[in-house]
């Protein structure tokens, strides 16, 4: 078996899709399966260091990453082409999380059979649901997915959410697989490291519900902390650090800029409980699987997360976390006080939950939902 995975992402940056199509890759290559990862260069270093530097890992002997020096989209999908018809042989499967390169990989289907899977971050379908996207973008995207998704052979969902939405529309019969995000690896919890510390992981966008911490922040006595470790550009954390100031904030809230995986890991030692403070939006309600809701439990961190029906699937209330109301943050401060003696016992499903959600076993789940469709 062999399987190609196009990314479409700039590597290396600070985008989380960055982190996604990477950390996907090494796991598909863990269970000694041949994995050629596909992205757009942005680094002139070496492919081995980066993964060192940024991603914290080694790659596997059956992990092999092609950067092509793409100036756009257009400009990748030509090259990309090309590069699958020289890799596939008969057992050969190409995975995107690339509509846009979806007409093009369909072509090169019509010229060589092979299994073709798109794996959706997203759902546009029916528009009636998005009020959250320009509608310039949103129709094309539509348009996109109502053309190219029902002429592949499988769908890949993260959350059981969104797999319910393209169940709607899609034919009975249409494959689909819900692989959730995952855990590159488990770190050991020293519970008595930890300080009354609270972070936020990532980018500080407006969706993302940042404001919800400086109210937080303003609503603790001196007994909590809170931590941004994230802001992808130094405007971003300039912006967010003045709003702290002119709040009068700057001992119990801070933004640490942006960090590599080893840093973040050893600033989540000494973190207590980690924070999902999103927005009511579609997305987030119904799509999203937030990469530092992973980094939180491959530390044994339990979270406060916003109760919408796709963190549901993740964070079982007082077991994993919190299911909180974001708008009322004295509530917050009193489950987390209430929670104090049970807060080891939270630690210990935090992991157990943590363990079945690593990188190698989703990439387990796959091949065996490639394995299905060969059969068929």
């Amino acid at each position: 078996m062999k399987v190609v995975y196009v990314g479409a992402v700039p590597w290396v940056s600070n985008a989380p899709s960055v982190t996604f199509v990477t950390y996907n890759a090494l796991g598909i290559a863990q269970n000694d399966v041949e994995t050629h990862l596909v992205v757009m260069n942005r680094s002139h270093e070496e492919t081995d260091e980066l993964l060192r530097q940024v991603f914290d890992t080694e790659r596997p002997s059956h992990l092999s990453i092609h950067r092509l020096a793409a100036s756009s989209h257009w400009h990748f999908a030509r090259q990309v082409v090309p590069l699958i018809e020289r890799l596939l042989d008969h057992e050969t499967t190409v995975v995107t999380r690339a509509i846009s390169l979806l007409p093009h990989l369909l072509w090169l289907r019509r010229k060589h059979r092979f299994l073709l899977l798109y794996e959706s971050h997203n759902f546009y379908w029916d528009l009636h649901h998005r009020d959250d996207v320009h509608i310039t973008r949103k129709l094309k995207r539509s348009l996109h997915e109502r053309l190219w998704i029902p002429r592949t052979d499988g769908l890949i969902c993260l959350q059981n959410t969104q797999q319910s939405l393209y169940r709607r529309v899609l034919p009975r019969d249409f494959p689909i697989a819900v692989l959730r995000t995952g855990i590159h690896r488990l770190f050991l919890p020293r519970i008595e490291a930890r300080k009354n510390v609270l972070a936020y992981v990532g980018s500080l966008d407006a969706h993302k519900g940042i404001n919800h911490l400086l109210r937080l922040a303003e609503s603790f006595g001196q007994k909590y902390t809170i931590e941004i470790l994230g802001g992808r550009t130094e405007t971003e954390v300039t912006t967010w650090r003045k709003q702290i100031s002119e709040k009068g904030l700057e001992e119990k809230i801070s933004v640490s800029g942006w960090l590599t995986k080893a840093e973040l890991h050893t600033r989540l030692t000494a973190v207590q409980w980690g924070l999902l403070p999103l927005h009511n939006t579609f997305f987030n309600a119904h799509v999203t699987s937030p990469l530092k809701l992973f980094d939180f439990y491959a530390h044994g961190i339990p979270v406060l997360a916003a109760d919408f029906p796709s963190l549901r699937e993740m964070v079982e209330h007082e077991k994993t976390g919190f299911l909180v109301n974001w708008e009322d943050p004295q509530r917050i401060g009193q489950l987390l006080e209430i929670a104090q003696p049970a807060y080891a016992a939270m630690v210990e499903q935090v992991l157990e939950r943590a363990s079945d959600l690593l990188w190698h076993k989703r990439g387990t789940r796959l091949l065996d939902f490639i394995r299905s469709l060969q059969k068929t």
